[in-house]
């Protein structure tokens, strides 16, 4: 059975270089080195002159300490080698005019909400001597700023902040830009095609942990891509979440967050709602993910429970990608997976991978929603169709597993982890072999028996520990959390 999906190859305009390292999610955890400010007493800081610095491990700075600090003046907290990371587990306000200087030897993470409530700023500095941190936001972290006068600074570059979705259109040109405050799309009304839908964005968007809610889309047969940004051209989306959405795709692509992601990075975002789409006529593919429909860039540390449903010929869907050319690491899919029409490819992650350089795949993920495809299709777990065959270099896959049952029509290839695979590379991947509806050892990819490095589990055995080869560093498990299965340290489910 053939797929009606065809190969597809990077545009000339995408990176020069091949990703050396893999990007992995960074997670803090209690037992780590780091300054931490919270309410509890200020212990191991040396205080003077406006900085605040870690003098040992564990350093604590008690956020109403601070908080009196910066209402005299500019504060600058530094952890240092010696603490290494910055974490916020405290809610933190002041309306002074004064600056607030994070300046982390490696990560910053933000687990409570940082208000800058007067005409104050915000300087956050990852990386200063250290190498690997990011910018990170809990599920109760994030920054809002009272005035988009204020001045807010990451890594040396400036951001203009922006209130809404029309802000954001007007400024997109700026380049570098950062959402102010959550902000509720309802009173919008019907965007009928991607709100930024103009040049391909080339900047960075810094979602600072807000959200935009109710975004509504429904495209038209003559937009091709449909979604938050219609198509990126190298740009950044970092720490966005979308509540709520729903999207619609006709005969075009369609994601939550990006349409087609040509290039660039999609960073620490997060999609909830529905994600609707399919052929209604003319010769197009159709790619529906939950968060990006086709994929040409990096997707890392994101996540999506929406639902996504395709109708007709040529159509992939994916949980959190539908079609994807790059690589996506520590991300996850809960929402489920469906198509009505024949000859489809959907999975719990990803509709249809096909790699074009290597090491392209998928790394460090999961889903755990229901995937189900029509007669003829290929339906997958985790992917619908992997396919490595167009640049002879195979798609990779490490440290990943799937739940979702998987059911699909008359002639179809059934996967527990992957529907049908050519010249894929596996390396310490699962599926459920309980809740999944394929209890055979063989049928880990439903096309081949010899998927080595795919492995079925119970339910109780994925509770049971975490699997061989996930990383102690990158991977929890607890009964309170995800129901008992392996979650992401960085990114877990709420």
């Amino acid at each position: 059975m053939a797929s009606h999906f065809p190969k597809f190859g990077l545009s000339s305009g995408l990176r020069a270089a091949l990703l050396v390292g893999l990007v992995l999610p960074i997670a803090t955890t209690s037992a780590d080195a780091a300054l931490t400010i919270a309410t509890s007493a200020t212990k191991n800081m040396s205080c003077s002159a406006g900085v605040c610095s870690a003098t040992k491990a564990n350093a604590v700075l008690n956020s109403s300490d601070l908080q009196n600090m910066l209402a005299a003046s500019n504060v600058q907290v530094v952890s240092g080698s010696v603490a290494g990371a910055i974490n916020v587990k405290a809610a933190l306000s002041w309306a002074s005019a004064n600056t607030l200087t994070l300046d982390s030897y490696t990560s910053v993470t933000v687990d409570k909400p940082v208000a800058v409530t007067g005409s104050g700023g915000l300087i956050v500095t990852t990386d200063d001597g250290g190498a690997g941190g990011t910018l990170a936001f809990g599920a109760a972290g994030y920054v809002t700023f009272w005035s988009t006068s204020d001045q807010l600074t990451i890594n040396g570059v400036a951001y203009k902040l922006v209130n809404s979705i029309a802000e954001l259109v007007n400024d997109i040109a700026y380049g570098n830009l950062a959402l102010a405050n959550s902000y509720d799309a309802h009173a919008d009304g019907l965007y009928r095609g991607a709100p930024i839908n103009g040049s391909t964005f080339t900047g960075t968007l810094q979602g600072l942990g807000n959200t935009i809610s109710d975004l509504t889309i429904s495209g038209t047969t003559i937009q091709q891509y449909v979604g938050l940004f219609a198509k990126t051209g190298g740009g950044t989306i970092a720490n966005l979440r979308l509540k709520n959405v729903l999207i619609k795709g006709k005969s075009s692509g369609a994601g939550g967050l990006v349409g087609y992601l040509n290039g660039g990075e999609v960073i620490g975002c997060s999609v909830s709602g529905r994600i609707l789409g399919g052929k209604f006529g003319g010769a197009n593919e159709v790619p529906l993910g939950g968060l990006v429909g086709l994929s040409e860039g990096i997707v890392s540390n994101s996540s999506s429970t929406a639902s996504v449903t395709g109708t007709g010929f040529y159509y992939a869907g994916g949980g959190v990608v539908g079609v994807n050319g790059d690589i996506i690491t520590g991300s996850y899919a809960s929402g489920s997976v469906s198509a009505t029409g024949a000859g489809v490819s959907v999975g719990g992650l990803v509709g249809y991978d096909a790699a074009t350089s290597s090491g392209y795949g998928i790394y460090n993920s999961y889903a755990t929603g229901a995937v189900t495809g029509g007669a003829g299709s290929n339906v997958g777990g985790l992917v619908g169709y992997s396919d490595g065959s167009f640049e002879n270099v195979g798609v990779s896959f490490s440290d990943s597993y799937s739940t979702g049952a998987v059911t699909g029509g008359a002639g179809s290839y059934l996967g527990g982890f992957i529907g049908k695979s050519i010249a894929s590379d596996f390396s310490d991947n699962y599926w459920d072999s309980s809740t999944s509806g394929i209890a055979n050892a063989s049928q880990g990819c439903g096309n081949t028996a010899s998927c080595t490095g795919v492995t079925g589990l119970s339910a109780a055995q994925f509770q049971a520990g975490l699997p061989a080869g996930f990383s102690s560093a990158i991977w929890g498990e607890s009964a309170s959390i995800n129901g008992g299965l392996p979650y992401l340290l960085a990114i877990p489910p709420t």
